[in-house]
């Protein structure tokens, strides 16, 4: 099966008006009334809204959303309750969503959800495979919606939940939805005190939960259903406590360590921001203007998937900060990817055929059409990211501090020079010895300098120089989009086009150099051919140095403890941890695109919150991996 083609599902009605699929055979709710058997079926069921009450964070897994009227009435629920949780998780699972246009038609039947309906449609995301979190009520309900087959979304989600919606098509219509994997994995993320309910009262179902590890009995079923089906689980796990810390330090304010500064804050905790330099976003976060993307690749790789899960995230984050009325400076002027020649281009073209992907995400067009996008005569065909763009990342970095207010104290121009725990209590330490701050947790987003800072984490960490250089509004010819070809340039942001960039490796000088602007040039004739060079001043650009992992994906975690003994057997979420000590670094050249989804990952693993993103993609961040793979090394 292609891996990006998410097959929407066909809005189609029965010969009684109910919503039905068409491939399945089976309604998407009871005749007798979706919303009554929302509120009796999976509300009451799970004895809700009681259980929630007085609770900091309550957690709802759904195993298919469906029309996602399950979520409304839930949210309804909570919003009428005074005495509802202070947040409200719900994580729902769909192989088939409806598409928005689809869903709004659906929604006129109910308009008493209209206030939670509207709000969903508005925010719905693009269908592509994958977690997609959606944030309402100033993010005290959150939706994380997957968009996967159940077995592979429950295998790969990690979350602790306190209720389970078990709803799907039936059985016999469906069996995979209804299968002992699935309802062993359920198991795995419910605790003690975790409800189920369903409609389905089918034996083997019954059977197959008892043997997974639920208690479940029957009860008065709704709309002339004989029964259904409550249960408890019988687990003997405590469930994750909602605990964010109440104080926190970050030390270094670029975008890593403003985002994760702003996702703390939004959880209530107190953060002190310390950074060496006299302000946010002085390092490599303070070029000019940087683009974001997706990565398609042949195999839909991790690097991809961490790439197209930060780039809807980072257009989520950028639209709600102007709509909060922040100043942050960005535009969604579309990316072009032009082919390297023509070879390229059909390479372009047939893995975006491969892949299924969405034309929402990215399209291919030929030269002719790619220069009607652009307002220019393009080189050749390419991809079209038509929500791709630019941001300026100092301002990304202002607004989420703005964002942030006085949760966040910000200290410039102080530099830490060592760590250390005592007493259950981070600290830190300038070169003379004098205590700069002291917190609960410590987040590490300093880039290499992490190293310094803690050294025995042993992280394969690079620099790589990069230049890019400015060109001022009329030395180019107008275009609107971003230009990519083996480089970039950048349409004129605030009366500056950014061109470049270089990768000179091992490379330490961070003065301009005559021999990146000519590499930049040679880019720019790549990129415009029929652009005259002549006429170009040199000497106008900014040179950063790129922090990068061995395996270029980003270090986001638990600091592991090497002082403790292990085997190469040990599971990657059982290696030792330093406690309360983390990390966001190793952003590389992508910044804008992950500094947001792993600021989300990492604050969801501080505050015990589902995580915003799959299991296996958080492995691939996790700091201890690169000690586990020399422990699996075999001996030469």
């Amino acid at each position: 099966m292609p891996l990006l083609r998410i097959e929407p599902a066909q809005l189609a009605y029965d010969d009684t008006g109910v919503p039905c699929s068409q491939q399945y055979d089976d309604v998407y709710h009871s005749r007798a009334g979706g919303l009554a058997q929302s509120r009796q079926v999976f509300l009451a069921g799970n004895q809700l809204p009681q259980r929630w009450q007085g609770r900091a964070r309550y957690a709802i897994l759904e195993t298919g959303f469906g029309i996602g009227l399950n979520f409304l009435a839930t949210w309804a629920a909570w919003r009428d309750d005074p005495q509802r949780c202070r947040q409200l998780h719900f994580i729902a699972i769909e192989k088939h969503p409806f598409r928005a246009a689809d869903l709004q038609q659906l929604y006129r039947q109910w308009p008493e959800l209209a206030a939670q309906s509207e709000q969903l449609l508005a925010c719905w995301p693009m269908l592509t495979p994958g977690c997609h979190r959606l944030e309402f009520e100033q993010g005290q309900v959150v939706l994380t919606l997957i968009l996967d087959d159940v077995q592979t979304a429950l295998k790969n989600l990690a979350a602790s939940v306190d209720a389970i919606y078990l709803d799907g098509f039936a059985p016999a219509r469906n069996p995979d939805m209804w299968s002992l994997p699935v309802f062993k994995a359920l198991a795995r993320l419910a605790h003690q005190h975790t409800t189920l309910a369903t409609w389905c009262v089918a034996g083997a179902v019954r059977e197959g939960l008892t043997s997974a590890g639920f208690m479940v009995e029957k009860a008065p079923g709704f709309g002339g259903k004989k029964a259904m089906l409550t249960g408890t689980c019988r687990v003997r796990r405590t469930p994750a406590p909602a605990n964010p810390p109440a104080t926190a330090i970050v030390i270094g304010a670029g975008l890593a360590g403003c985002s994760i500064a702003s996702r703390l804050a939004a959880r209530g905790t107190q953060v002190e921001l310390l950074e060496r330099c006299d302000g946010p976003a002085q390092a490599t976060s303070g070029n000019w203007a940087g683009c974001y993307m997706p990565l398609p690749s042949q195999d839909d790789n991790l690097t991809s998937r961490l790439v197209r899960a930060g780039f809807l995230r980072l257009r989520q984050q950028l639209q709600a900060l102007r709509t909060q009325g922040l100043d942050v400076s960005w535009q969604e002027s579309g990316v072009l990817q032009i082919g390297k020649d023509e070879a390229n281009e059909q390479t372009q073209r047939e893995l975006l055929q491969q892949l299924g992907c969405p034309p929402e995400l990215v399209c291919y067009l030929d030269r002719l059409q790619a220069s009607l996008r652009c307002g220019i005569d393009v080189p050749g065909g390419g991809w079209w990211f038509e929500h791709g763009g630019w941001a300026r990342p100092a301002s990304v970095c202002q607004a989420l501090l703005q964002q942030a207010g006085a949760a966040v104290r910000t200290r410039y121009g102080v530099a830490v020079a060592s760590i250390t725990r005592q007493q259950g209590l981070w600290q830190a330490f300038d070169a003379d010895g004098a205590l700069l701050a002291a917190a609960d947790v410590l987040v590490l987003a300093n880039a290499a300098d992490a190293k310094l800072l803690q050294p025995d984490a042993q992280w394969p960490l690079e620099l790589i120089r990069g230049q890019i250089d400015y060109l001022p509004t009329g030395s180019l010819p107008q275009f609107t989009p971003v230009l990519c070809r083996e480089g970039y340039v950048m349409p004129a942001v605030d009366g500056v086009h950014v061109l470049g960039a270089s990768y000179d490796f091992r490379a330490t000088s961070r003065d301009w150099s005559e021999a990146s602007w000519q590499g930049n040039l040679q880019r720019l004739a790549r990129i415009l051919p029929q652009q005259e060079q002549s006429g170009l001043v040199a000497g106008a650009g900014r040179v950063g140095m790129r922090c990068v992992s061995g395996d270029r994906m980003p270090i986001v975690g638990a600091v592991p403890d090497r002082q403790v003994a292990v085997d190469a057997g040990t599971p990657l979420a059982q290696m030792p941890r330093i406690p309360a000590l983390y990390s966001l670094i190793a952003l590389g050249s992508r910044g804008l695109a992950w500094a947001g989804i792993c600021a989300d990952l990492l604050a969801d693993q501080i505050a015990g919150d589902p995580w915003i993103v799959e299991r296996d993609l958080a492995d691939a961040l996790d700091p201890a991996r690169f000690w586990l793979r020399q422990l699996r090394q075999p001996a030469s």
